[in-house]
């Protein structure tokens, strides 16, 4: 007899090497990308989570929403590595006052706004955490390469910011 399954009930299996990334590496993507990798970061623990403890969340809200959930992830992430008796170097709540107070920059005016690239800062000892709870180093996957779509992103990431270092040099009183 053949068994009907929900499409709630099929689930992809997460690897959890898609949340390994090295620090460097991680820096590199969220300032190329003005800070949307750090979003992706964060929707890839969340996906993480979901699937490991089978919760009913929306990653992806959650990670549009990190304000709200963003010391949540970070309690998760410390909890998980309590649990393989990691020591952890971050407290949750200064990351989340950080992550906001360094995200509030980029209403400042032209070049102060550039402060706000800053906001993955308060991200690198989280990452490095998470590395060490799946590899058992903080760097993560010594043999990690550059994907086909990392690469992509450092592309466009590169052509953005020539534009945006293109628009200093121009005049706002000539348009």
């Amino acid at each position: 007899m053949e068994e009907i399954l929900d499409s709630d009930e099929i689930n992809e299996v997460y690897e959890p090497a898609r949340v390994v990334i090295k620090p460097a590496y991680f820096v590199m993507f969220s300032v190329l990308t003005f800070g949307l990798y750090e979003i992706w970061w964060i929707y890839k623990c969340w996906r993480f989570f979901r699937e490991k403890e089978n919760l009913d969340i929306a990653p992806a809200a959650r990670a549009l929403f990190s304000i709200f959930f963003l010391k949540q992830l970070c309690d998760k992430i410390a909890d998980y590595c309590h649990e393989k008796e990691i020591d952890v170097s971050f407290n949750s709540t200064n990351v989340l006052v950080a992550y906001i107070l360094l995200n509030l920059t980029a209403r400042l005016p032209q070049p102060l706004w550039l402060i706000s690239l800053l906001s993955v800062a308060p991200f690198i000892n989280v990452v490095k955490a998470f590395n060490n709870y799946f590899t058992g180093n903080e760097e993560g996957d010594g043999q990690e390469v550059l994907s086909g779509r990392r690469i992509v992103m450092l592309i466009f990431g590169c052509l953005f910011w020539v534009l945006v270092i293109a628009s200093f040099f121009v005049d706002d009183n000539k348009f």
